[in-house]
């Protein structure tokens, strides 16, 4: 320990240099905070390589899309002149936004019926020829919703509401047609694809072009907002829902960030009254927050749905480490002579249980890189790790030198005035109190109070509903409750068919797939081309099957080709055909049942030469709710193994340590049923919770039982040794988990649900731990004190 010795001097020998580099390394991660990117996509959470993931997107870029959104006109009646002409004007401006892949509204949907005896494949309507007069308007309209295509897929049964489908292009690859790499490279295919919604990723002699489609989404609504100013229009649908969750976040960053610092501002006002002992730990943890913020730029990181609160989390957790040492310094100027005196006095004893902190900390946050399967929470524990090394950092480097530049009025001796009429200290005392007088029915009320909690965790339920992240009187919420009232639904499923498509045999898949949907309780408006088939072979007086000649498929395919709608059925080599249909319901359980159920039909239908997959929102949020509860559980295992193992090496002893952590153990059972008797569910962001409550809310046991263990080193009798701990550690703990539990509740103020119920719950579990700390945890340390 030679090093925390001299650790001091070194302080204060090149404080200035210290002070400056500080600086210097600032302004340089500052430069690199424009460089972040919001990516609030869904399907970035799974990894580039999963199979669900790799086959959703070659879906996508085989059929025109996989993200489908839909632009709802609103009317009293839709079958008018000027409301059919509009659909049409919307459509065609829709078409011509990059990134778009396919359009389909009344204007442009196939028609196939019967004239003069004659079979017709064409246009429902004529743009050019649109009926004017009551009675073909009549006519039209009763045509219209007379079939299933059409009737509460394209328009509502109450003829007020139309849809115009969109679906948003994943993303295309182009054969490399020049010599050049890197920034060369992506500068000249910056030119050839003009435009902020393209990214561009080397593959080989390749080059796949990414579509940001939750900014193709923003564009299409702009155009629209643009060009039909006046129209009741609704936007919904998963790109739509993506753009808003990105405006969100934006938001937060900027809005809750502020909101954060100056509640922990207040707090440290009250806790240390005073202004230098708000404004150090302020300033340290300001700087580590830049230093995240960079890093997150410089090394290309997105900042996402969970990593959004990064900032938040570092504001309210990494201004503990700081809280800790000039909370010692301003105890230690009672005594000493001047600040160089208290800072080599307080220094070499404090960074080490600081830096246990700290290490804990990290190691909640590190628990996601091998206990989650899901890209942005890994992404979301290295970073927010790397912020809480650099607040331990700055807390034991720029903090002190703070302290030592500018010691106070005179610039030299400075005496500190007692603070113990703050209402920290008063806690301290009384917590103290109720421990020491009665450590029993402590350790019972604890134990009680866990048992009874933990029963409501049986309760918890898993949901991952993208719906469910906006609040209820949020525009993209009522938009997507609207259109779900005259459509049932925008979530949109796939089964994709390979082999002979246009053979009596693979039409015959395909209505299979597509009857399965039709009496399916949760799907609805199912499309594919054999549907088609059938309505052709229909009018021709067949019946409403499948031609078992392939000559009549050949002519009657004749008719169908060149039609628009078949591009996002049927591939151009006709080997590989879409069988699409919508979800009714948002739920993440009914969801997982029709994954299932679609997995237990594809075997009974597969024939020679033929393969059936299903894709779309459905599996991939079933693959979503899975990796959920496996990184719960894998995470928080981690964890707590981890600290364990932590905290038995520092006190040498694994039953010291299995006290240690008992604190933590009864917060993650007050956690968990709350979460169960509140009806929050476990989903992207209160999956987070267990892990970040076990990694921060250590600390606090930390600090007590190395304070302990320190005074009873000095020879103090047990009850005076606790007494003391409350004394020089209790403050700071009521202080840090309080600030820390007041910075979280901020969230609350968050536009997204998730991001709520993160900061209630985190909240809760920092009271939880901090109180479990300064009072299950003495009480334990007076009836184990034979083994300490």
């Amino acid at each position: 320990m030679k090093f925390l010795e001299k650790y001091p001097d070194f302080l204060l020998k090149f404080r200035w240099l210290i002070f400056s580099l500080i600086i210097l390394i600032t302004v340089v991660f500052a430069l690199f905070i424009p460089r972040l990117r919001v990516n609030p996509d869904v399907m970035s959470y799974l990894p580039d390589n999963d199979p669900e993931a790799v086959f959703f997107d070659e879906v996508g870029m085989a059929f025109g899309g996989n993200q489908t959104g839909v632009v709802a006109l609103k009317a009293e009646n839709i079958f008018t002149t000027e409301n059919l002409s509009l659909i049409s004007a919307i459509t065609d401006s829709i078409k011509n936004i990059p990134g778009v892949g396919t359009v389909v509204s009344l204007s442009n949907i196939i028609d196939i019926r019967e004239e003069d005896s004659m079979l017709v494949v064409t246009r429902l309507i004529d743009p050019d020829n649109l009926p004017s007069d009551s009675e073909s308007l009549l006519k039209f309209r009763d045509y219209v919703l007379s079939k299933n295509m059409y009737r509460n897929f394209l328009v509502s049964e109450d003829a007020t509401m139309s849809n115009i489908v969109v679906k948003i292009r994943e993303g295309f690859d182009i054969p490399l047609d020049t010599t050049l790499t890197g920034r060369k490279l992506h500068q000249y295919l910056s030119q050839k694809y003009p435009g902020s919604i393209y990214r561009f990723i080397e593959r080989g002699d390749t080059v796949h072009v990414k579509v940001d489609q939750g900014r193709v989404a923003e564009n299409i609504r702009t155009a629209v907002k643009t060009s039909f100013p006046g129209c009741q229009i609704y936007f919904g649908g998963l790109p739509f829902m993506v753009n808003d969750i990105g405006k969100i976040i934006m938001h937060d960053i900027l809005f809750l960030g502020p909101i954060t610092l100056l509640v922990i501002l207040i707090v440290l006002f009250l806790g240390f009254r005073t202004i230098r002992g708000v404004l150090i730990p302020v300033i340290t943890v300001a700087v580590a927050v830049i230093w995240t913020l960079g890093l997150m730029g410089a090394l290309g990181f997105d900042i996402t749905l969970v990593s959004n609160v990064t900032p938040v989390i570092l504001l309210a957790v990494g201004s503990a480490y700081s809280i800790h040492v000039c909370s010692r310094i301003q105890l230690a100027m009672k005594t000493e002579q001047n600040m160089a005196s208290a800072v080599r006095k307080v220094l070499p004893y404090i960074v080490a249980p600081v830096f246990l902190a700290a290490f804990t900390t990290a190691i909640g946050f590190l628990s996601f890189i091998y206990g989650s399967y899901l890209v942005m929470i890994r992404d979301f524990g290295i970073l927010t790790s790397c912020g809480v090394g650099f607040s331990f950092l700055l807390a034991v480097f720029l903090a002190p030198v703070i302290e030592l530049l500018f010691p106070g009025q005179s610039g030299a001796d400075v005496r500190v005035p007692d603070k113990t009429s703050s209402f920290a200290s008063r806690m301290a005392v009384s917590l103290y109190r109720l421990s020491s007088r009665h450590p029993w029915g402590t350790v019972f009320f604890w134990g009680v109070i866990s048992l009874v909690m933990v029963s409501g965790a049986f309760s918890i339920e898993r949901r991952v509903d993208l719906i469910d992240y906006f609040r209820k009187d949020h525009p993209s919420r009522k938009a997507e409750e609207e259109i779900d009232r005259h459509f049932r639904g925008t979530i949109p499923v796939f089964v994709e068919v390979t082999g002979n498509i246009l053979s009596p045999e693979g039409l015959s898949v395909l209505k299979k797939v597509s009857d399965f949907f039709e009496a399916y309780p949760i799907t609805v408006h199912p499309q594919s081309v054999a549907q088609l088939f059938e309505e052709m072979n229909n009018l021709m007086g067949e019946g409403l099957r499948i031609p078992s000649d392939q000559s009549k498929i050949d002519n009657l395919w004749f008719l169908l080709q060149g039609q628009e709608v078949i591009d996002q059925l049927l591939t151009p080599d006709q080997t590989k055909a879409l069988v699409q249909a919508v979800v009714t319901t948002s739920n993440s359980i009914k969801m997982n049942q029709l994954v299932d159920s679609l997995n237990r039909f594809i075997p009974a239908i597969e024939k020679s030469g033929f393969t059936i997959r299903q894709t779309g929102f459905p599996s991939v949020y079933k693959k979503l709710d899975e990796s959920i509860l496996r990184s719960q559980f894998q995470s928080m295992t981690i964890a707590i193994l981890m600290v364990l193992l932590l905290l038995s090496f520092m006190l040498r002893s694994f039953i010291r340590g299995l006290i240690g952590i008992v604190p933590i153990a009864c917060t993650l059972a007050v956690l968990f049923g709350f979460l169960g008797w509140s009806g929050i569910p476990l989903d992207v962001a209160t999956v987070l919770v267990a892990s970040v409550s076990i990694g921060i809310g250590i600390d606090y046991s930390i600090h007590v039982i190395s304070q302990f263990r320190y005074n009873l080193a000095l020879g103090m009798e047990v009850n005076e040794t606790l007494k003391e701990t409350f004394r020089l550690a209790g403050r700071s703990v009521i202080i840090n988990f309080l600030s820390v539990a007041a910075g979280f509740l901020v969230l609350t103020f968050s536009d997204l649900i998730p991001l709520q119920r993160f900061g209630v719950s985190v909240a809760l579990t920092m009271l939880s731990s901090g109180f479990a700390s300064l009072t299950l945890l003495p009480a334990l340390l007076l009836i184990t004190k034979n083994i300490w």
